[in-house]
């Protein structure tokens, strides 16, 4: 469904995903993926944070973060989130969507 772009229903399946298995770190990237490309920049952050409580090493999850946070406002806070990304993983270079 995302991959298709509907994101609404994405959201919807992530969220039934994550009801049956809470602590599945890809469905919580994923969920604040879809959220974040909806606008829902608060809603991400808070799925981010999930997922890197399961796996703090998650390079991919904190650049996302990162970037959900400069949406925010929150330029301290992401620029440490920009941080652990490199930290980990200093080849690591986003997805495009």
């Amino acid at each position: 469904l995302d991959a298709k772009g509907d994101h609404a229903a994405a959201i919807i399946e992530y969220r039934k995903a994550l009801a049956l298995k809470p602590h599945e770190t890809v469905y919580r990237y994923a969920l604040g993926r879809m959220l974040a490309d909806k606008g829902d920049y608060y809603g991400a952050i808070a799925e981010y944070r999930k997922a890197l409580a399961r796996e703090p090493d998650n390079a991919a999850v904190h650049y996302s973060l990162a970037q959900a946070l400069v949406r925010t406002d929150k330029k301290q806070e992401a620029a440490r989130e920009f941080q652990s990304a490199n930290r980990l993983d200093p080849n690591y270079k986003p997805q495009k969507n």
